[in-house]
């Protein structure tokens, strides 16, 4: 039992063991002092020296001498002072802090912000938790070993609330150059409003243009990019383009028009975008576009592959994702940018989509159903329906512990139509499918496990019957030229109009040599040739009454003698004409360093393709860690006429990068007939806003 005598003489003893630690710590209310000496006066105050450190309301302050008077709750730092919170991370020769309100004046300070910025100045005052007015100070972006540009000012205000840092009579300096003045400058040291930096660029078909982007930060969930674009051929664009995210999804929309003073008309385009994750696992996206004429995107589309697009489509779809499967139902609207009017193009709504994957029982089978349903009309007058549903099953197996396997597929198309004109207003097309895919894998392995051989043959066999009545339409449906891509494919037909009618043997032979030079690396395919062709058995099931029984001949060889580089060739050779239809040739090569290489060339000689001759190299040379040069050439051979180049450098800094772009094309695009030559120079420093001469 613990008596009172007892009791004291245990506080007694603790009181013992614990005097060596009041020389390290003290505690004095709010304020924690380690250190590794304290020495505490009549009054009160504490002097604390050697490695001090103070924990105070989420911050911890260390300073070599620190002088703490308890009673007026005032923190007098000497030395190395370092002040680092989730908000900032301050240091200073020597500071005067308030312990409850977080006020306080730093002397020859730096605050180092989340987003990267430092801010240094002669004299701090920090007027609450987030407010900070500083004196001659200098704010930068860059890495502090890496410092490239600066902002000098008077003065200025960081509001960490409002994100930003405010400052009078600033100069913006570019490696030691003074390069402009303004009166006021703002800089957001988060998601904030303010000018971007402006883009420069001059060419023949919209003459000089000069762009200065405003990006617009209403609210943490939604924002928008404004942009005036001044272009001396074609007049003054505005270009908006506004944001908004949410816990289930996204949305965009932009809007940009113009008066085209050379045409003498105004044009524009409008795009928008959406993606929304809805209970039960649903998924709905919206995307659409519009443009005033077919010509817009080849006269002002910033990218080549806009420029040259044929088709602008528009969609709704909604869809879910199951354990056995999928269906979607969607709305298409299609623009055909290469005819003067959008009349005879179909459009599809609605489109649902359905497929279905069910094992058989305990077996290795499954059994696939895939079924589309699509409504067709134009402005011409079509008003249709298509049914389509194709019910499969699929048993694989596979032997000698991998080296043999095979499936077998067998099951039926068929499409139903309701038309509004034909003669046939409900014309059908029904077929069945039989197949079976084998391949065999024969390989030889050396001793040391570092180089492997291997032969694979394969070979298809497919039977497709094909019934139809006349009159059966084609909506989307087209034949795929024959390609190593698809010689094992049972229909090339593209769509849901058209089945292949099919008797055919489909062979390929693979033959592929590896290496590694440890048994732990990975495998790398130093040399590989692929051989193949169909076979039409004679009879009326064949695609397309083919003349002969043997297709073209297909082939392509691969080589790659060191890691990064490969030389490669494609053919498909015609023997009874004794012609190449088609080779391909490129070469690739990358480099550790950054360096890259391609050249391909491409010559077609085929009744499906008017013939041509082509020849394209593109190439990336890393010069040094921050300079990178690029080109493209595109020349067609057929024509001897180079139909576009392009050359850049640029110079990447880890707080800003400048790119100097040049380009010339040939092809006559939009409304322009002349060949187009021009250049851009695009410089960013990362992190700058707004400059202007007022707070407004």
């Amino acid at each position: 039992m613990l008596t009172p005598a007892k009791f004291q003489l245990l506080r007694l003893a603790l009181a013992f063991l614990l005097l060596p630690l009041a020389a390290t710590c003290a505690n004095a209310g709010e304020v924690d002092i380690i250190a590794d000496k304290i020495v505490r006066d009549a009054n009160g105050v504490a002097t604390a020296t050697g490695h001090v450190e103070i924990n105070r309301g989420g911050e911890t302050m260390r300073a070599d001498k620190v002088r703490y008077d308890a009673t007026s709750k005032q923190i007098k730092a000497i030395g190395n002072v370092h002040i680092h919170s989730a908000d900032a991370d301050i240091s200073a020769a020597s500071g005067n802090m308030n312990s409850e309100n977080k006020t306080g004046e730093l002397l020859d300070a730096t605050i180092s912000l989340p987003g990267g910025e430092h801010l240094k100045a002669d004299r701090v005052l920090r007027l609450n938790e987030y407010t900070y007015r500083v004196f001659q100070p200098v704010l930068t972006t860059c890495p502090k070993d890496q410092e490239t540009w600066h902002v000098y000012a008077s003065e200025g205000m960081l509001d960490q609330n409002e994100g930003t840092f405010t400052a009078k009579h600033a100069r913006f300096e570019f490696a030691g150059v003074p390069l402009f003045y303004t009166p006021y400058w703002q800089q957001a040291t988060r998601r904030k409003s303010g000018l971007l930096m402006p883009s420069f660029a001059f060419g023949k078909r919209r003459g000089t243009e000069w762009a200065l982007p405003y990006y617009f930060a209403p609210a943490p969930d939604w924002d928008a990019t404004i942009t005036p674009r001044l272009m001396t051929a074609r007049g003054f664009m505005l270009e908006t383009e506004v944001r908004h995210a949410s816990s289930i999804g996204h949305e965009q929309i932009q809007l940009d028009g113009l008066f085209d003073k050379q045409l003498g008309r105004t044009r524009g385009y409008l795009r928008g975008e959406g993606a929304w994750l809805l209970p039960f696992d649903l998924s709905l996206s919206l995307k659409g576009s519009d443009i005033s004429d077919t010509d817009y995107l080849a006269d002002f589309s910033r990218e080549a592959s806009q420029s040259s697009r044929r088709y602008l489509s528009s969609n709704a779809q909604l869809s879910q994702a199951f354990e056995y499967g999928s269906w979607s139902l969607s709305s298409i609207y299609n623009h055909n940018l290469s005819t003067a009017n959008n009349k005879a193009t179909l459009q599809q709504y609605p489109n649902f989509r359905s497929n279905l994957s069910l094992p058989l029982f305990d077996s290795p089978a499954t059994l696939h159903f895939d079924q589309n349903t699509t409504h067709f009309s134009n402005r011409l007058g079509v008003n249709d329906w298509r049914v389509y549903s194709h019910p499969y099953v699929t048993l694989p197996w596979t032997m000698l512990g991998g080296g043999l396997s095979s499936t077998i597929t067998a099951g039926m198309t068929h499409t139903r139509y309701w038309l509004r004109q034909g003669a046939n207003r409900k014309p059908r097309l029904t077929s069945g499918e039989f197949s079976i895919d084998s391949s065999m894998v024969f390989e030889s392995v050396n001793n040391a496990r570092t180089f492997r051989h291997s032969i694979i043959p394969r070979i298809r066999y497919d039977f497709n019957n094909v019934s139809n009545r006349p009159g059966v339409p084609s909506f989307d449906s087209r034949l795929s030229p024959l390609r190593l891509s698809n010689l094992f494919f049972g229909n090339r037909f593209s769509g849901f109009d058209a089945v292949e009618n099919a008797h055919r043997i489909a062979f390929l032979l693979t033959n592929n040599f590896e290496s590694k030079t440890t048994t732990t690396d990975a495998a790398r395919t130093i040399f590989s040739i692929n051989a193949g062709a169909q076979y039409n058995i004679r009879s009326r099931f064949n695609a397309l009454n083919p003349p002969r029984a043997f297709s073209n001949l297909l082939g392509d060889m691969s080589f790659s003698p060191v890691k990064g580089f490969t030389a490669k060739i494609e053919g498909e050779y015609d023997p009874a004409r004794s012609f190449w239809n088609r080779i391909a040739e490129s070469i690739i090569w990358s480099s550790e360093y950054g360096h890259q290489f391609r050249a391909t060339y491409l010559v077609s000689n085929s009744e499906l393709f008017t013939t041509s001759e082509t020849f394209q190299a593109s190439a990336t040379a890393q010069i040094s860690e921050h300079w990178k040069a690029q080109g493209l050439v595109n020349y067609d051979i057929t024509k001897q006429l180079t139909q576009q180049i392009n050359v850049s450098i640029g110079y990447s800094h880890p707080c800003w990068d400048i790119v100097i772009q040049g380009h010339r094309t040939n092809r006559p695009t939009g409304t322009s007939v002349a060949s187009n030559t021009g250049a851009a120079i695009l410089i960013s420093f990362k992190g700058l806003s707004s400059v202007g001469s007022n707070a407004r």
